[in-house]
């Protein structure tokens, strides 16, 4: 079958050479529709039951478009007449922004913040903030009615008077780029050495991605480079690096192409695809070039060598492929669009590797003039790790029981060392970006200072309208927010419609505040509400209910968002309906708010990751089994693939590295890359029968360019620890210690397993 593959191959050599060429120069058209575009709802499972729910609370509130500005004075308080002035003009200025809703708008300073009391005819209500140019007595007044509020210290104004918050919701058609640039040149008007000014929310997040994403062109840059340079060192020839480049090259933009195509934008995650696609394709490259410099030497022409190449290494390079894809496309699995997006357009770019290596290489080098002895000296010269090779492969036929016992040994510690991992990344902010970014470090003093950077909401559903005219359901709200404050210690602050039922009973009644309570009548509470709705300012209440005063949710800050706080939070949440709700007028749904989007994406994480290693494990066995012919070897080749995944895990729980979306796709990324190693070894098995001259040629002629191509892989997924996104850095990070483990596993612990089974294990009928 291989013979009649090669002269089909050969027949044709001519379309494979020019095929690639064309593809590549179509394939540049699409450039100009590629477009840097990161939407949150990509990193969100979007049919998960707490996702479900926050797009309840969003349809009927709003808020997940929202901006959260921290203006902070270096000295002294907010009330000064500079402080306040720059506070007030920023204000404004959003009220004129596009896309903002204006009744979302909350600060000292916003038009729907008032000063409440008691009138002869009702509430007597004026704007805190009425102008801009204040006088030390209105400063003075003002601080003095903020100072002990309830309502707004520590929610607009910190507790020591230092810092205040500003937050504006944005309709959710608003782009995040406009959002992000309007917000910089906001805060850039009024900047001042003494003023601090932090801005954090959803859209910023999305902008400061797309700030960043344009900076990774040179990263890919170095990438090339480095790979270049070790091409050099390996072949010593200009004309194998051009052509090794030239494949991989073609491939990564058939990948970058099929972005644009698939109707996709680069984000954090489509924008590794060039990065994977061309690294693979150099590794595949490597063994391409390798076994022609090795058929260079004993065949006639030029032609035939080309012909044993394509001969030698359509298999196993197939089978490598496969398995590379396999590992892409099993992330198809996880429902993250996000994710989903890197799975196919990088899945294409490894499949158009076929063309691109197994097809274009050969082609070339059937019409470029065999190699002279001196490149071919270059190749074959004697290192120090050629010396290396013979001791290891005889080390393996002596102590090959010894280093199975030692690698199952590494794998039981690691799985000991695996129960320290731990689902999300716990800091405040967002683990996209790094700790100390600007947009991080907003988030974390935000935390800090009003514990309402990541709220976790609880929707109160009403079964009747105006079912929150009442004082039963008003009680269980009450009832529900002290629950939770009091068992969950993370919990630091509950707002909902109570607080201002209770202000408005306190007010009308001399500001005692014994009387910060529930009315217990629902008649005086809906007077309050009618009171206030002919003196206040229309959608005052809006993020706390609906017009019609049958929807509700509660608001639940906290100073910190660790997994522990949130879970304990939904846990107590339904502890205490299964034992106190008792009202037919209301229903509770929860979690919403990014606390509760966070929550989704770690049960997700946590559900989907055995279930990808479990199918892309089967797939690749099948695959391997099938190209090798031999369910034995495939099972061999599984045993260090997913001991090398335990002692990832293992390192990573040691070192407090933490299950996240950032590292949801390392299983299935580092089997299907990791397995090319073991199919390689295998395919260079010169005889059915295993013994130390075998393991030792295996190890000669195979091991360098397996060695080669995992440290170029690992070495270029390193290379994104220089990303200055995040996300990317610690996939690369994590991906290069499993690839270097992986190559370690297919050197040592590999052979070592395949010299313990019988010549019949080792029957390999695909491969020479």
């Amino acid at each position: 079958m291989r013979d009649s593959a090669a002269n089909i191959f050969m027949c044709n050599r001519l379309f494979f050479l020019l095929m690639p060429l064309i593809l590549s120069i179509g394939a540049c058209f699409m450039w100009p529709a590629l477009s840097i575009q990161t939407s949150f709802d990509e990193f969100v499972p979007q049919g998960h039951p707490f996702t479900v729910t926050h797009k309840h609370i969003e349809k009927i509130f709003g808020g997940l478009n929202q901006v959260s500005i921290l203006i902070k004075t270096t000295r002294g308080t907010i009330f000064s007449s500079e402080v306040l002035n720059k506070i007030y003009r920023l204000t404004e200025q959003l009220y004129l922004l596009e896309g903002v809703n204006i009744a979302r708008i909350e600060g000292i300073a916003a038009r729907k913040t008032r000063r409440v009391e008691p009138g002869p005819n009702g509430f007597k209500i004026r704007r805190l903030i009425p102008h801009e140019s204040l006088s030390e007595r209105e400063l003075q007044d003002i601080q003095t009615y903020v100072k002990g509020n309830p309502m707004l210290e520590g929610i607009v104004v910190s507790p020591d008077m230092s810092a205040t918050l500003i937050q504006a919701d944005f309709f959710p058609e608003t782009s995040s780029v406009h959002i992000f640039n309007n917000i910089r040149n906001l805060t850039t008007q009024i900047a001042d050495p003494n003023i601090e000014i932090y801005y954090a929310g959803r859209p910023i997040l999305e902008g400061w991605l797309d700030w960043h994403l344009p900076r990774m062109r040179w990263l890919f840059g170095l990438c090339a480079v480095v790979l270049g340079s070790l091409l050099y060192v390996v072949f010593g020839s200009v004309r194998a690096v051009a052509i090794c480049f030239c494949a991989a090259l073609m491939a990564a933009l058939w990948g970058l192409a099929a972005v644009p195509l698939l109707g996709y934008h680069l984000t954090p995650a489509t924008v590794l695809v060039p990065f994977f696609v061309f690294s693979l394709g150099i590794c595949h490259s490597v063994q391409f070039m390798k076994r022609y410099f090795h058929e260079s030497q004993h065949a006639v022409s030029r032609s035939d060598a080309a012909r044993n190449v394509f001969r030698a290494l359509l298999v196993p390079a197939s089978a490598s492929l496969i398995t590379d894809s396999i590992g892409f496309f099993s992330l198809l699995l996880i429902p993250l669009d996000l994710i989903k997006a890197l799975a196919l357009t990088a899945g294409i770019g490894i499949l158009s590797l076929f063309v691109s290596v197994i097809l274009f290489i050969p082609a070339v080098l059937s019409y470029v003039p065999v190699p002279c002895d001196r490149w071919c000296g270059a190749v074959n010269r004697r290192t120090l790790f050629d010396r290396l090779l013979p001791w290891l492969a005889g080390h393996i036929q002596t102590h090959r029981s010894a280093i199975i016992a030692l690698f199952a040994l590494l794998g039981i510690c690691s799985m000991g060392c695996m129960r320290y991992l731990s689902v999300g990344d716990n800091q405040p902010g967002s683990s996209t970006l790094y700790p100390d970014s600007h947009y991080n470090r907003s988030a974390r003093l935000i935390t800090e200072l009003f514990s309402s950077a990541d709220p976790l909401y609880i929707l109160v559903r009403g079964t009747v309208n105006e079912a929150l005219v009442s004082s039963e359901v008003l009680h269980e709200m009450e009832s529900l927010q002290k629950h939770i404050l009091e068992h969950v210690p993370g919990a630091v602050r509950a707002r909902s419609l109570v607080e201002h039922i209770k202000a408005f009973n306190m007010i009308f009644n001399g500001f005692d505040p014994a009387f910060f309570r529930i009315p217990q009548l629902d008649a005086t509470i809906g007077e309050y509400l009618f009171l206030y709705s002919i003196a206040g300012y229309p959608g005052d209440f809006d993020f706390l209910c609906d017009r019609d005063f049958t929807h509700a949710n509660i608001r639940i800050d906290m100073g910190n968002r660790t997994t522990a706080t949130v879970n304990t939070i939904i846990h107590e949440t339904a502890a205490w309906i299964a034992a106190s709700h008792r009202s037919a007028r209301i229903t509770f749904a929860f979690p919403g708010g990014l606390a509760g989007i966070q929550a989704a994406i770690h049960d997700t994480i946590r559900r989907t990751i055995p279930l990808s290693v479990l199918c892309t494990g089967l797939a690749l066995f099948g695959c391997a089994s099938l190209f090798l012919q031999s369910m034995r070897i495939g099972f061999i080749l599984m045993v260090p693939l997913l001991l090398s995944l335990v002692l990832t895990l293992g390192i990573m729980g040691l070192l407090n590295i933490p299950l996240t979306i950032e590292t949801l796709p390392l299983a299935s990324l580092g089997m299907g890359i990791g397995i090319d190693y073991g199919i390689y070894m295998v395919a260079a098995i010169p005889r059915a029968s295993i013994t130390g001259a075998a393991i030792l040629q295996t190890l000669a002629t195979s091991g360098k360019a397996v060695f080669f191509s995992a440290v170029s892989m690992a070495l270029s997924s390193l290379l994104l620890v220089f990303s200055p996104v995040r996300m990317d850095a610690t996939l690369g990070t994590c991906l290069s210690l499993l690839l270097f483990i992986n190559m370690l596993s297919a050197l040592i612990f590999l052979p070592a397993l395949l010299a313990r089974n019988s010549a019949k294990a080792l029957h390999v009928q695909g491969v020479p």
